[in-house]
């Protein structure tokens, strides 16, 4: 399994998270991906299993399934977007952001928004906001703006790179789901291993930490950012967080594990999810789902909050 990945990035994995993790990072990466969808209808549920598509209740959200068996991709449900397919550890970082403010959100920035995933579940969990969906890739910008529609006049889309966003205090909350390497997403992306070099990670990085700048200028005081990758590279995530934490007056990183409780306390984590997603926070609060740990991609969820 290690020698269908790059030296480099296995010995690294080791490095940081142990010779067990690593190799399960290995493995994971060589598996087909669990197919999981996204249901709020129990009817849905139902309607599915007379037409012969099983489904499996998901490891971590009330909302989640996966496909056990039947073509999810023929069913009516899909195409009337009645069912999403979205990854759960996806599904959780949006979830996560629009547990993060204890108080009501009338403006969200999702400063990487396609392909509207999340964009979908903070419009659901946040109904009387007021959201600004922004996308740099011209080519997944219309998809987005389409898919999004049925949202109506609360949605704004802007074609623009969410760096370069000059929006000052004027969200509640932002998402900065931010382009990466990609590396929790072997299985599902195989080919990143093989394009993927040691020296990418340094430009992710500059990228990324002028996407998470500007989200912060633009939350106003005492809103949240939530930080997110599908990447396990500290440069991506940990080091990312820490280099704006240290150039960024008035901000502060807060623990996710209130957030965490929210979601258990309002029934949208299964029971006994709350328990093992804390057995992932890092020491500095942040959640590092690593591939396969909860049969999902990995991903990397920090929350930073503007104090002033």
């Amino acid at each position: 399994l290690a020698q269908a990945h790059p030296t480099w990035m296995v010995e690294r994995w080791a490095g940081f998270y142990g010779i067990d993790a690593a190799r399960e990072l290995c493995h994971h990466g060589q598996l087909q991906p669990v197919l999981t969808v996204r249901i709020h209808d129990p009817a849905v549920v139902q309607e599915l299993t007379a037409v012969s598509i099983h489904l499996q209740p998901g490891n971590l959200l009330a909302s989640a399934f996966t496909v056990g068996s039947g073509e999810v991709s023929e069913s009516a449900a899909l195409n009337e977007g009645r069912l999403r397919i979205q990854d759960e550890g996806s599904q959780l970082i949006a979830e996560l952001a629009s547990a993060s403010s204890n108080r009501p959100v009338k403006s969200i920035l999702d400063s990487c928004a396609a392909p509207g995933n999340k964009t979908l579940i903070l419009a659901q969990r946040n109904p009387k906001a007021r959201i600004l969906v922004c996308e740099s890739s011209a080519q997944r910008f219309e998809p987005l703006r389409q898919r999004l529609a049925p949202l109506g006049e609360r949605i704004e889309f802007r074609l623009t790179d969410a760096g370069t966003i000059r929006e000052d205090s004027a969200f509640d909350l932002a998402l900065a789901d931010v382009p990466c390497s990609g590396t929790g997403t072997l299985g599902r992306n195989p080919e990143i291993r093989h394009r993927l070099h040691l020296k990418d990670l340094a430009r992710q990085a500059e990228r990324q930490r002028s996407i998470l700048e500007a989200a912060l200028r633009a939350v106003r005081p005492g809103g949240h950012v939530v930080y997110s990758t599908c990447a396990m590279e500290p440069e991506e995530n940990e080091q990312v967080v820490s280099a704006v934490l240290a150039d960024t007056s008035n901000v502060r990183q807060i623990s996710l594990e209130s957030s965490i409780d929210s979601l258990a306390a309002e029934n949208i984590l299964i029971p006994s999810a709350a328990d093992r997603l804390k057995t992932s926070l890092t020491p500095e609060g942040a959640l590092r789902l690593l591939p396969g740990a909860f049969h999902t991609d990995g991903f990397f969820i920090a929350l930073i909050e503007r104090t002033a």
